[in-house]
């Protein structure tokens, strides 16, 4: 039985101050032709799935350096097909567990605008109250999230966040839980290493050797903002950084990034390719695009 199936993974999605000023019009936020470019793209994946550096909660808003992002901005990148959000990242907890169940809620539950079955989005990393998602399965292939950065720490006893921690214990426990669900192929998508450097640190590479080691398939990683080096450590691809898939930094090297697009037949990878990105800015607003 044929069960191609395809899926992209998008670098950081940021809203700073300047993107949200520019979205704002007659009272309402509307995203929609910062991601309009990339609709048909979208379309040609069965799942699209990006790390949402900010809670979403109700107002005030904010960008840097305490995130609040209007619920809008991710129902513009649903809107075009982006139905997975990774949580697990350094700002998930900037406006504390109450921010994180917002979070998670205004992604997969509550109304906002037609078009988008909610039901079928889903987001990984940060979880609990009946929330959340510490890990998804699709086809065989489990897809992980997990951060070794918090600028809050102090998450609450109710919302987990998934931390790599020095010893692997949770990480080892997650692998064989999802290899006791029947799971294939491992992919770990991971918040790690230094904003801006453009190769990967000697702590990355540590890191990567461990999660090999621990039995995952392919890493992904972001939170550097600028696309890192990539290699491959015993057949394992590692993509330490994708970059910015959206923000409002101009600095080189901040508005490029590249988006990993996989095609699996069930759990057996048959393609992965590199499809580059750059976010650029005109008068009333700021977008990405696919490089040609």
């Amino acid at each position: 039985m044929d069960c191609k199936w395809k899926i992209l993974f998008l670098g950081d999605a940021m809203c700073h101050d300047e993107q949200r000023e520019l979205a704002y019009s007659n009272g309402s936020y509307n995203f929609d032709s910062s991601f309009s470019n990339l609709k048909d793209l979208f379309s040609e994946h069965d799942y699209v799935a990006c790390n949402m550096e900010s809670p979403i909660c109700d107002p005030p808003y904010m960008g840097f350096p305490k995130f609040n992002t209007p619920v809008e901005f991710a129902d513009s990148l649903m809107d075009i097909g982006a139905n997975i959000f990774f949580l697990a990242n350094n700002h998930i907890n900037d406006r504390g567990e109450a921010g994180i169940e917002s979070t998670i809620n205004k992604l997969t539950t509550d109304y906002t605008k037609g078009g988008v079955d909610k039901s079928k989005i889903y987001t990984l990393g940060a979880f609990g109250n009946n929330i959340g998602n510490k890990y998804i399965i699709i086809n065989d292939v489990a897809i992980l999230n997990y951060t070794n950065i918090l600028n809050n720490k102090e998450v609450g006893g109710n919302i987990d966040i998934n931390l790599i921690e020095d010893d692997m214990m949770s990480i080892s426990q997650d692998i064989a839980d999802v290899k006791g669900k029947g799971a294939k192929y491992i992919i770990v998508y991971i918040h790690w290493g230094k904003e801006y450097e453009r190769y990967h640190s000697k702590e990355q590479r540590k890191l990567a050797e461990m999660l090999v080691n621990c039995g995952v398939n392919c890493i992904i990683g972001g939170h550097p903002h600028v696309i890192e080096d990539y290699e491959f450590i015993n057949n394992v691809p590692v993509f330490y950084s994708l970059g910015n898939f959206i923000s409002s930094q101009p600095e080189d090297f901040r508005t490029e990034s590249v988006g990993i697009s996989m095609e699996f037949d069930g759990a057996f990878l048959m393609n992965i390719n590199c499809i580059p990105f750059r976010t650029e800015c005109d008068d009333k607003k700021y977008f990405t695009k696919v490089i040609n």
